[in-house]
């Protein structure tokens, strides 16, 4: 067996909660321009005003600094799908990265061999520390990615 694919049960069998946060800390405007970038141009996009009910197909980055400084984020949501892996961000904070993913989209080897790619680009594209964590846990560190190197906490 692989380590992926120990990786992938150990994160399977972990807990009965199917909800997994990903978090990237200390973002700020260039980070978050390379991210949007990335998405974009990589995957499907949704991205959602609750306000306004509207929904285009790119996360406009621009339309996130805005809604920073009018102080109304947390209205935004960005929706990326990895194939079957779906992602949902949430734009709540200037300084953390946070995706949330339902492992239910995440069922085979091959999803996340995916979620992997993911987590490596991101974490090679900005250079950052990118961790997989129980839902609403940032200290509940499942897997870390960062240099090209994943660790799991399992």
């Amino acid at each position: 067996m692989t380590n992926k694919q120990q990786y992938w049960q150990l994160i399977k069998s972990y807990s009965s909660a199917r909800l997994k946060d990903i978090y990237i800390f200390d973002m700020n405007d260039d980070y978050w321009k390379k991210w949007v970038e990335y998405v974009n141009a990589s995957y499907k996009i949704r991205f959602i005003d609750r306000d306004t009910e509207s929904e285009t197909r790119n996360i406009s980055f621009e339309q996130l600094k805005q809604a920073w400084i009018d102080g109304n984020s947390t209205s935004l949501v960005g929706i990326i799908s990895l194939g079957n892996v779906i992602l949902q961000s949430y734009f709540n904070s200037k300084i953390l990265l946070e995706n949330d993913i339902d492992l239910n989209t995440t069922e085979s080897e091959e999803d996340f061999y995916v979620l992997e790619k993911y987590l490596k680009d991101l974490s090679e594209l900005l250079q950052k520390r990118v961790i997989l964590t129980e839902e609403m846990n940032e200290d509940e560190v499942l897997l870390e990615v960062f240099q090209g190197e994943v660790k799991c906490y399992l």
